[in-house]
């Protein structure tokens, strides 16, 4: 398949995962294609989402930062079809080179993710940089005078998906968690093209995007 990595068997694997992401340094310098595809065979399924991570980051890592910026305008332009001004809608401070969507903050009721003593995620109310405080791991977060919402519709940011809209995080289960007892709220995965991964397993607990934005458009 054109567009594609193939990683034939395990000898291009050390006795560890980190060795696996030195191994695969070659996929960044491909480019950022989509989708790709890499063959992992006698892991556990934990494993291999470990290895899909730590690709995907080096990949949208490599992403030239102009073109991040096409990107990111584009996937803004595509999210105005299909958010709701009347609605809250949680969204995310952007880190690692994520899909940056802050042009689109002060044009909705944004709330924003939180993780509390309890290691539980909260969304609070935006209300402005200098409402803004370095929260757990060090990502922006609304401050104590903030109110806690709970949102209508969520724009999550992905590591990865595949066809069937799942979707691939850092792995902490913070969002997987959260909606899983939120089943009215609408989820709006964010992602680059390049991010899809045909190899991409669901487990059992990973939530489901309604649908999924990229900068070539709306996946239903």
């Amino acid at each position: 398949m054109q567009g594609s990595f193939l990683c034939p068997d395990r000898g291009l694997v050390t006795s560890h995962p980190p060795g696996y992401t030195g191994s695969l340094a070659n996929i960044v310098s491909h480019g950022f294609v989509a989708p790709f595809y890499i063959r992992l065979r006698g892991f556990k399924i934990n494993i291999k989402k470990q290895i899909l991570r730590d690709i995907s980051v080096a990949r949208r890592n490599n992403l030239d930062q102009q073109e991040k910026l096409l990107f990111d305008d584009k996937i803004s332009g595509y999210l105005k079809d299909v958010l709701d001004k009347e609605k809250v809608i949680a969204a995310y401070y952007p880190i690692k080179n994520e899909v940056s969507l802050l042009n689109l903050f002060k044009d909705y009721k944004i709330i924003l993710p939180v993780i509390n003593d309890d290691n539980q995620m909260i969304f609070k109310e935006y209300l402005g940089k200098d409402h803004l405080i370095d929260g757990r791991f060090n990502i922006k977060t609304p401050d104590n005078n903030c109110k806690v919402l709970e949102p209508e519709m969520a724009i999550i940011p992905m590591l990865g998906f595949n066809n069937d809209k799942y979707r691939l995080g850092y792995g902490g289960g913070y969002y997987d968690r959260y909606f899983e007892g939120n089943k009215s709220c609408k989820l709006i995965g964010v992602a680059y093209e390049g991010q899809e991964i045909l190899e991409l397993e669901p487990e059992e607990h990973d939530i489901k995007m309604d649908i999924i934005v990229t900068e070539k458009g709306i996946i239903n």
